[in-house]
């Protein structure tokens, strides 16, 4: 199993923005990439999911604004790809998220919890 915490991601509704008519990754996104890469290498991960994987993420809230737990799910996924985790991630067999019941923190984190399937 791989464990490892990330920065709390942008929603999904601020992935992508239209630029002359194309869609292209946002500024914020593209810096939380950054920022969860740099995570990944502190985190010193060995090993990678050669196959069908199983993704589990806790979240904790960065305030008590009403937020879709669902729209954290799509970068997560792609920086666990991006950073050779897994092959890619429609390999994914189930997505199991959660809340945590702790308070939020400053800014929000994320616990990513990976194991075969």
């Amino acid at each position: 199993m791989i464990t490892l915490s990330l920065p709390f991601p942008p929603s999904a509704n601020r992935l992508w923005r239209a630029v002359r008519g194309r869609q292209i990754k946002s500024a914020e996104y593209r810096a939380w990439l950054l920022e969860a890469q740099a995570a990944i290498t502190a985190a010193r991960v060995t090993g990678s999911m050669p196959g069908a994987y199983h993704l589990e993420i806790h979240a904790t809230r960065p305030d008590w604004r009403a937020r879709d737990l669902d729209n954290i799910l799509k970068p997560i996924s792609d920086a666990i790809a991006a950073a050779g985790l897994v092959i890619n991630d429609s390999k994914a067999v189930s997505i199991l998220a959660a809340w945590s019941p702790e308070p939020p923190v400053k800014g929000g984190a994320i616990t990513v919890h990976l194991r075969p399937a």
